[in-house]
């Protein structure tokens, strides 16, 4: 044992560069100071703790695999119905948080799909877990917003999820949010108001 620690230590500090199926024939007190038997011997412990390193990382990654895996995304299904004419588009928001809710760019995926007239559907595809609205509108001049009289009432139709809405006010956040369960889709039915 003393003899494999002194060629490690003569090894390393010689920096050679010889393979280590040949003897070194480097001299130190007049002996060769590594014989090919403690190159193997050497060469055997390095790979064996080598393979002892590489199987407690293996045994370890199945916690990091697990830790690091997506969570299962849904899909959020929306049927809007009472379109009272095919004109236009119908525009979706699937808003990710009550920042600008119902009427605000910030924070959503959009999405515009033809109005057929009567219903019409948006889907929301890989959607992760978490609290979420719809605001939808019955955009008929295609102008991508929601057209208001001169007294800020909607003269085109618009609605939410949960079907909360109001003549007088827009819908809040709290009245229009729902959950999304990971792997679970949801599908809604928002009734158009005009």
């Amino acid at each position: 044992m003393n003899r494999v620690n002194r060629v490690v230590r003569v090894y390393v500090s010689t920096k050679t560069t010889q393979p280590l199926d040949r003897p070194c024939l480097r001299k130190r007190s007049g002996e060769n100071t590594m014989d090919l038997k403690y190159q193997r011997t050497l060469r055997g412990a390095s790979i064996a703790a080598l393979g002892a390193t590489a199987l407690s990382l293996l045994s370890s990654l199945p916690g990091l695999v697990q830790a690091q895996a997506p969570e299962a995304q849904s899909t959020v299904q929306v049927r809007i119905t009472g379109l009272r004419n095919s004109a236009g588009t119908v525009g979706c928001r699937l808003y990710l948080s009550s920042k600008g809710f119902p009427q605000g760019s910030e924070d959503l995926i959009q999405k515009y799909v033809q109005a057929p007239g009567g219903d019409a559907t948006c889907s929301f595809k890989d959607v992760k877990p978490g609290t979420y609205a719809v605001a939808v509108m019955h955009d008929e001049n295609s102008n991508k917003k929601l057209d208001k009289n001169m007294f800020g009432k909607p003269t085109e139709g618009y609605g939410v999820s949960n079907n909360k809405t109001y003549a007088l006010r827009a819908p809040k956040w709290e009245e229009s949010k729902f959950t999304v369960e990971a792997g679970k889709d949801v599908s809604l039915s928002i009734s158009l108001r005009y």
